[in-house]
């Protein structure tokens, strides 16, 4: 049932029912080492969201500092054609 889980693909009905099934009949030992494998995998799946929030908010902060920079630039642009014109 451990190897069904490796794969990335949702589970079937029949899957779902298998498991539950195998955890419920499962042994203590069994039991806490599927606890402990399914705890592994989701810490790593939220230390691989936290990376890429990281890096999405660094490049979303450039993309805002290069936003003003345009912006203040454009409006300089702006009142010195408006002062001269």
């Amino acid at each position: 049932m451990l190897n069904r889980l490796e794969r990335p693909e949702p589970l079937s009905d029949g899957e779902r029912r298998d498991l539950y099934t195998w955890m419920t009949e499962a042994s203590g030992q069994n039991r806490h080492m599927l606890d402990l494998e399914l705890t592994r995998r989701l810490l790593h799946a939220i230390r691989e969201f936290e990376m890429s929030s990281r890096k999405l908010t660094r490049w979303l902060i450039r993309l805002t500092v290069i936003l003003v920079i345009l912006t203040i630039v454009i409006a300089g642009f702006t009142i010195l054609l408006w002062t001269r014109g």
